[in-house]
């Protein structure tokens, strides 16, 4: 796996000790609420400043085509290939 300032960064967010012992300089902000929603609530998600920075600097987000997936989700017409699913992950991980 391959680390780079993304991933180290998000790891001292956790509040994990590292090897020094001393904990992260600041806490993180929070992604989403711990709270478990009752019957009828909504659950509330927050997104990070960091995340919508990713989001935002990404070259190949595609409002559209995500529109077009959630209408195949939401009428249950969408199917995952599982064999081009793990494909993919060997690939990225050999």
């Amino acid at each position: 796996m391959k680390i780079d300032n993304r991933v180290l960064n998000a790891y001292q967010r956790t509040g994990v000790t590292g090897v020094t012992g001393k904990a992260p300089a600041k806490a993180p902000a929070p992604v989403a609420s711990h709270e478990s929603p009752g019957a009828g609530e909504a659950a509330k998600v927050t997104i990070s400043a960091e995340a919508r920075a990713l989001a935002k600097a990404s070259p190949d987000f595609n409002p559209a085509k995500v529109d077009a997936l959630k209408q195949k989700v939401d009428a249950g017409e969408y199917k995952v290939d599982s064999h081009a699913v793990a494909q993919r992950l060997l690939d990225k991980l050999a």
